[in-house]
């Protein structure tokens, strides 16, 4: 498309402008305020059980689920 029409280069695949555009396009289609939410949705459970798999040391802890013989 660029030859086509004489369109510029966006830039690097994570660079700025296409993070711009994709991630404005994809918060509009899920319903999320990209302005408001900036740091809203790193706080899942996910990022939880992460944390806490760090603030282990990194190792593993069976206490969760109980001990398997």
């Amino acid at each position: 498309m660029q030859a086509a029409h004489r369109f510029t280069p966006l830039g690097a695949a994570d660079g700025p402008l296409k993070t711009a555009i994709f991630g404005g396009n994809a918060a509009r289609l899920y319903g999320i305020d990209s302005a408001a939410s900036s740091g809203a949705l790193s706080a899942d459970g996910i990022d939880t059980m992460r944390a806490e798999y760090r603030a282990a040391g990194g190792q593993r802890s069976n206490l969760r689920y109980g001990y398997v013989a």
